[in-house]
């Protein structure tokens, strides 16, 4: 009696009675394998000669058997063997192999983390949350288990369920995730007051960026001051642990800005601009400051290199328009304007171009 079965072993010699006799039946059959991770294989087998077990149960047998006789050090070599493809940045590859390790016995846990790396790192934030939250927390303790969640939750906007997880991640005393816990929770607290609670315009109608003290509704102003703060502090922090505060100087510095410390918002930016960290930005936002101290030429310069950086930077040419009309200079300014609105066609840009125009034609003979 003929039939076709699937048959799975370790790569690595299993020295078992039952194996090597399964093994040398299915050598003797018309069998084909396809090896599915580095330490195991399906065999395929369409002639197997049913005798006291049928094929599937002889089939589970065997499956069982190739489990639990894999060696420690194999199963250890399994997840590394993952751990590789996240490094090289081979995260589909690495998925599917985390998958396939999470079949071993006594790896699921870690495998699953395995597998929700893979996912965020492909985008799948909520597919990546979903597997986390399979993980069971009981029996398997691990720092890279809120860690993950932090993140998933942060890219899925859920600012205050990552800062939880964050502050979870740096009381559990793993230097290394602690100190970038510090980062992204000052990341995410900026995130959150930028999203959710600071106005698009100031009480002038003009669009970000400005400081707290420009905000019309004053009811707002002291609860993002206290999370601009706490933002602040995490970076600072962060810094002094990694030696360095390069890495978060932007946010730092826009930290600075909001809060209405102008000298030091300066003085970090430029920091920035000399770690080649945020360049554009960092220009972007120093013309920023030229121009609400009324230096609207040394702000012209800052916004002529942003722009020189990246060509479609609607706010620099917009900004730019504001510091040309400052000095008289109309007609540039019309330019900046409409090269502006054909990048965004934002209602400031558009009103600031109608009032322009308005003004141009009254002017006339």
């Amino acid at each position: 009696m003929f039939a076709e079965t699937l048959f799975l072993f370790p790569c690595h010699h299993d020295s078992s009675a039952l194996a090597q006799r399964e093994q040398s039946r299915i050598h003797d059959d018309n069998c084909s394998s396809i090896k599915i991770s580095p330490y195991q294989k399906i065999y395929t087998c369409s002639s197997y000669k049913q005798n006291k077990a049928t094929p599937k149960v002889t089939a589970l047998i065997i499956i069982l058997l190739s489990l639990t006789t894999t060696p420690m050090n194999a199963l250890a070599r399994e997840i590394s063997a993952c751990n590789s493809l996240l490094l090289n940045k081979e995260y589909a590859e690495a998925e599917t192999c985390f998958r396939q390790a999470a079949t071993i016995t006594g790896q699921l846990n870690e495998s699953l983390i395995g597998v929700a790396i893979a996912l965020y790192e492909l985008n799948n934030y909520r597919g990546a949350l979903n597997t986390l939250n399979s993980v069971d927390e009981n029996s398997y303790k691990d720092p890279k288990l809120p860690f993950w969640k932090a993140k998933s939750h942060r890219m899925l906007r859920n600012y205050d369920t990552a800062i939880h997880y964050f502050a979870e991640c740096i009381s559990d005393g793993n230097e290394e995730i602690s100190i970038e816990a510090y980062r992204l929770r000052g990341l995410t607290t900026m995130n959150k007051i930028l999203l959710t609670q600071y106005p698009r315009t100031n009480k002038k109608g003009l669009p970000f960026p400005f400081s707290i003290d420009e905000i019309g509704d004053k009811s707002k102003i002291e609860k993002i001051r206290q999370n601009l703060k706490e933002a602040e502090k995490d970076f600072f922090i962060y810094g002094e642990l990694k030696k360095s505060n390069s890495n978060v100087c932007f946010e730092i510095a826009l930290a600075n800005y909001l809060l209405g410390e102008k000298e030091s918002s300066l003085h970090n930016f430029e920091t920035c601009i000399e770690s080649k960290i945020n360049i554009q930005a960092s220009h972007y936002m120093i013309g920023i400051i030229y121009q609400d101290n009324a230096k609207h030429t040394e702000a012209i310069r800052l916004f002529t290199e942003s722009i020189q950086m990246n060509k479609n930077h609607a706010r620099s040419l917009y900004h730019r328009a504001i510091s040309y009309i400052e000095l008289g200079e109309k007609e540039s300014a019309l330019a900046d304007l409409e090269a502006a609105i054909k990048i965004d066609n934002n209602e400031s840009y558009q009103k600031m171009l109608w009032e322009l125009r308005s003004k141009n034609q009254n002017n006339m003979p």
